[in-house]
């Protein structure tokens, strides 16, 4: 009825033409709206997400600026450390020259003292000889006194010159007592002093040469090492590597004639013996790749077991050529055996055993 009525007033319901496109476009404006203030409020959360992640780094990065702070602050420690021992060890050297010094001067004065003393010794029995002859003179003018009593005036000035002779010789003896009494103190003083210098002069050489030798054996020792491992990378690199484990497993070396060597025979290592090969195998050491898991300390661990019986050998290198017996590689093992200039002892083995040929023979 209103459709119909405003078909038929049309100018009575003008206004309609202009409020319903201003509705419909309300109505799309609000759609528009409410979806694209979804997507915003979608958007602000994501950035805030990112805010919070952003934080998160950040304070990992001012941890990670602490912990490097941290540690550049470590690393300057132990640089003074080191300049510090550096220091004190030029100190002990320069010590150790001024100790040398004085002691060859105690040494010198020690002897020229001894030889006073000697000639102390001599003089003193020479006074005594000469207040036993006094006595005996003095004996003899006691009696010439006696018998010279009635004669007692005339002898009475010979009498006193006697007498003052006999004190003054009393006196030079007291004199050669008493300088003798402090020759042999100091003697005794300087004696002990110089028993004391020697025994710092003894201390400071056990210390500085085992210093110097272990640290320059060290020294050689890593060039060597770094050097052979570099050789031995390389020589790594360009070769393929040898898979034996199936017969690794089984206790022998490989097929065929490679089955005459046991994985158990630790002699191929160069430095074990008989005896040591006896020693690792009583201590759980039975094959190459038990010993090539080994690190030094655990090595020596089981050396010092047995006090200072092996103290003398080095087992540095057992773990690497342990190594390539483990993997198959006898051609690295005799080249890493033999770079010292000496014939490799697994190549001696081996000849020995009928795996290898000997190449002199030739």
């Amino acid at each position: 009825m209103l459709f119909s009525n405003i078909l038929t007033d049309f100018c009575n319901w003008w206004w309609l033409a202009w409020l319903l496109p201003f509705l419909l476009g309300l109505l799309l404006g609000w759609a528009i709206w409410s979806r694209y203030k979804r997507r915003a409020d979608e958007l602000e959360r994501d950035v805030s997400a990112w805010k919070s992640k952003h934080n998160s780094l950040e304070g990992d990065l001012n941890v990670y600026k602490n912990k490097n702070s941290e540690l550049e602050g470590k690393l300057g420690a132990w640089d003074s450390k080191y300049a510090l021992l550096e220091s004190d060890f030029n100190s002990s050297k320069s010590r150790f020259a001024a100790l040398e010094g004085d002691v060859d001067t105690w040494k010198d004065k020690s002897v020229r003292l001894e030889a006073e003393l000697e000639q102390s010794r001599k003089d003193r029995l020479a006074v005594e000889d000469r207040i036993t002859g006094l006595e005996s003179e003095k004996a003899g003018i006691a009696a010439n006194l006696a018998s010279l009593q009635n004669a007692k005036n005339p002898l009475k000035d010979e009498f006193a010159a006697l007498k003052a002779k006999n004190a003054e010789l009393e006196a030079e003896l007291n004199k050669l007592k008493n300088a003798a009494n402090p020759l042999e103190a100091e003697l005794n003083d300087l004696k002990s002093k110089n028993s004391s210098l020697s025994a710092d002069l003894d201390d400071c050489r056990n210390k500085k040469n085992p210093l110097e030798d272990d640290h320059n054996a060290l020294q050689s020792r890593y060039t060597d090492l770094e050097r052979r491992f570099k050789e031995l990378e390389d020589k790594q690199s360009s070769e393929p590597e040898n898979n034996l484990a199936s017969f690794m497993a089984q206790g022998v070396a490989g097929p065929g004639k490679w089955g005459k060597l046991k994985t158990d025979n630790l002699q191929i290592i160069e430095g074990i013996g008989p005896v040591m090969n006896g020693v690792l195998i009583d201590n759980g050491i039975s094959n190459w790749q038990t010993l090539s898991e080994k690190t030094l300390d655990d090595l020596r661990a089981i050396l010092n077991k047995y006090g200072d019986k092996y103290q003398i050998i080095d087992p540095t290198e057992w773990p690497v050529q342990a190594a390539f017996a483990a993997r198959g590689d006898w051609d690295g093992l005799i080249h890493f055996q033999s770079m010292d200039g000496s014939k490799a002892k697994s190549k001696s083995v081996l000849i020995k055993l009928g795996i290898m040929k000997d190449d002199s023979d030739a």
